[in-house]
């Protein structure tokens, strides 16, 4: 087949990963405003120090979709075969014999595992790029996931994470809640509602949180956490104010296996794929099997 015709079968694979993801996300963005709850109770209410928050319980009204987790395993895997199958052809077009080849697309979230040989063993990049040209190698190298600042929040390494979920361990769909970097403080008095920030209180998914039916979201952040709420509300000069009442903010959402990942990192995975790898090799392939 020739060369154009495999970079449009890959492409084709991403088009259709794309169509999968966009159904899965329209399912759960209906899960989403239909399937659950926040119910906040002011006569439950909390005293840290000087203020105080309210409850606030989760309640489900509809059930995840175990076929999510078919479809987004689906989609990881379209992406991770045409990462595969455009080194294979980068090895064919530069003349290699393909029943010689025993190469693949590198994903790595350590340099060391990259670049560094093992006793009697040659390093990886060499292994899996063996016939592949210098100008192909080192776009492979720039978009190593350990090049990131978080190596494995990398879109490749994500691709990677929900692959191997998928068919080693499991990607279930389950819910999880973000808790927010900030409190809501209403203020009756002066009518006002105000939300602070702070750095201290981390934006990351809770840890381990599934969540059920009822679970009370406050036990999510720890005391450390609402101290530093609570220091970000004195330096704002709320601390006279007797009418504080906080709450803070929750976002309820849908992730996947026990990485946690959501829709939006894989959309945003295809996108890497299809413009920093595909669409910067592709062109030198197409430059090799012209000469």
């Amino acid at each position: 087949m020739a060369v154009a015709d495999r970079l449009r079968a890959i492409g084709l694979k991403l088009a259709r990963a794309r169509r999968d993801l966009a159904q899965l996300e329209a399912e759960l963005t209906e899960f989403d405003h239909t399937g659950h709850r926040l119910t906040y109770k002011p006569d439950n209410q909390a005293a840290h120090r000087w203020f105080r928050y309210a409850a606030v319980e989760l309640h489900t009204m509809g059930e995840l979709n175990p076929e999510w987790e078919v479809t987004i395993g689906n989609v990881a895997f379209q992406a991770r075969s045409a990462l595969d199958q455009l080194i294979a052809l980068a090895y064919k077009a530069n003349g290699g014999e393909m029943a010689k080849y025993k190469g693949a697309f590198p994903i790595y979230a350590l340099r060391d595992d990259y670049f560094v040989s093992k006793p009697g063993k040659e390093n990886k990049r060499e292994v899996l790029l063996r016939g592949i040209p210098d100008e192909i190698r080192e776009v492979v190298d720039r978009v190593q996931p350990f090049n990131h600042a978080e190596p494995r929040r990398h879109l490749l390494a994500v691709v990677n994470a929900v692959c191997n979920n998928d068919k080693h361990r499991d990607g279930q769909p389950h819910l999880v809640a973000a808790r927010s970097t900030a409190v809501t403080v209403h203020s009756p008095r002066a009518n006002t509602v105000t939300i602070f920030s702070h750095p201290d209180v981390p934006r990351d998914l809770a840890d381990d949180a599934n969540l059920a039916q009822g679970d009370n979201l406050l036990r999510l952040f720890s005391e450390v956490q609402l101290d530093a709420i609570e220091q970000c509300l004195i330096k704002n000069g709320f601390i006279d104010d007797p009418d504080l009442f906080g709450i803070p903010e929750f976002r309820i959402g849908v992730v996947f296996g026990s990485n946690h990942v959501v829709s939006g990192q894989v959309r945003a995975a295809l996108d890497y794929v299809e413009t920093e790898v595909v669409g910067c090799i592709a062109p030198l392939i197409e430059a090799l099997a012209a000469d």
